[in-house]
């Protein structure tokens, strides 16, 4: 069984439809896609099920452009100037008379691809950004979801994968019919060197652009040296990104999950553990409450669990557990807030809250938690439409740094260990606040 919840919008263009195919030559297979695209995105066929959430990994890398000082259209490599290549682009343009004219603006790419040149990321005459996309020669996207529809077990599904590997950003989360279950992240990724992996991630560590631009997804190399451009490996579908042999997957007899996360637990039990490229995700750190929410609901198969007594999921218990709507870390923390929330005699002073135009929204003053703290105790722990105390305890875990809430170090040989406890009393006033 298998039970896929895109977070896609239910209006407008990114809404999933409905959808089933059936073909002269055998392809039954029925599900969900996008309007306007062709096949099935998620669905299922006879012996086979799966469902997509968005990868973790990176699918481009940026690169940081040292400039000749005597051309700005020309950067260095190795020591060497290297001219950018330009490209016209000519468009008709609508005026405001109603007629047309031609309009033509000059592009420059480097050997990586397009320069960057758009606020916060100029292009000076000492420096420019360039990046380069690993989906950009993925033309692989139809025939993969072709074959699977034509897949009716894991290893056909596999095969749909390993042959094509056109999925461009992507985890794939699987089951058939004889009770195997399936986790791969086989998107497009860049294939960087272990020597450019070792430099990037020493770049992280010192901070800068690097670590301000990894905040933000986005992988920034140094584009000057030949070290950090992307490695052509014969066994790729294309040139520069991973081989399938190369990428995260796992097979299981009970079950796998994934939260947009990255690859590394897809299951309570076992880790995806190998010599995989920093690209394809973070490994060995902490997961995020979803990915434990999630770990934690299909693990438990006790008699009062979401399995019922017999500790085995039907459909009907699957889909329940599916809108269980209770919070990780309501179960970790609000024994605790609660305990100190009441504790707190003394109001907590405020500022004045200003909205995007200067208006007051909420003047200066002090606020009584009394109030709160019993909402929160009378709070039946769920996200359900009628449950008093669920949007405070949103904003409150909103408005909190986490680490500041756990007691203990996450351990990475037992990532699903709770990290309770709480921390030192002069940390609970800047959680009050």
């Amino acid at each position: 069984m298998i039970i896929g919840n895109p977070h896609f919008p239910w209006q407008g263009e990114l809404r999933f439809s409905e959808v089933q195919l059936t073909t002269d030559d055998g392809i039954n297979v029925y599900g969900a896609m996008l309007l306007g695209l062709p096949s099935v995105g998620i669905g299922f066929t006879d012996g086979v099920a799966w469902s997509h959430t968005v990868s973790a990994g990176n699918r481009f890398t940026a690169y940081e452009m040292t400039l000749d000082p005597a051309d700005p259209t020309r950067y260095m490599m190795d020591g060497k100037s290297t001219p950018m290549t330009p490209k016209e682009i000519t468009i008709e343009v609508l005026g405001d008379d109603g007629t047309t004219s031609e309009e033509t603006r000059t592009y420059w790419s480097t050997e990586f691809g397009p320069v960057l040149n758009f606020p916060g990321v100029g292009w000076s005459d000492t420096s420019t950004v360039s990046y380069r996309d690993a989906n950009l020669e993925n033309d692989r996207l139809l025939a993969q979801y072709v074959e699977m529809s034509r897949a009716q077990s894991i290893e056909d599904l596999e095969a749909a994968h390993r042959e094509n590997q056109g999925i461009p950003l992507f985890n794939t989360v699987a089951v058939d019919a004889e009770g195997t279950a399936w986790y791969a992240d086989t998107s497009a990724t860049p294939n960087l060197s272990a020597e450019a992996q070792q430099a990037y991630s020493e770049r992280l560590k010192a901070g800068g652009m690097t670590a301000i631009a990894r905040e933000a997804g986005a992988v920034l190399l140094e584009g000057n040296t030949s070290r950090d451009r992307w490695v052509d490996d014969p066994d790729a579908p294309w040139p520069g990104v991973i081989p399938y042999g190369a990428l995260p997957s796992i097979e299981r007899d009970d079950y796998v999950i994934n939260a947009n996360d990255s690859y590394w637990l897809p299951n309570a039990e076992a880790t995806i553990d190998g010599d995989y490229s920093l690209l394809n995700g973070e490994a060995g750190t902490e997961r995020s409450v979803r990915t434990l929410e999630n770990l934690a609901v299909v693990s438990d198969t006790t008699a009062e669990g979401p399995s019922g007594e017999d500790g085995k999921f039907d459909l009907d218990e699957l889909t329940d557990a599916a809108l269980l709507d209770a919070a990780y870390t309501e179960r970790q923390w609000r024994d605790g807030v609660i305990e100190r929330c009441l504790a707190s005699a003394a109001p907590v002073a405020h500022q004045e809250i200003l909205d995007a135009e200067g208006g007051v929204l909420v003047p200066a003053g002090s606020v009584d938690l009394k109030q709160a703290c019993d909402v929160l105790e009378a709070w039946d722990g769920r996200y359900d439409v009628d449950s008093e105390g669920a949007v405070l305890w949103r904003e409150f875990t909103e408005a909190v740094d986490f680490d500041q809430l756990w007691g203990t170090a996450f351990d990475e040989a037992d990532p699903l260990r709770p990290r309770r406890g709480w921390p030192p009393p002069p940390a609970v006033a800047t959680i009050r606040s």
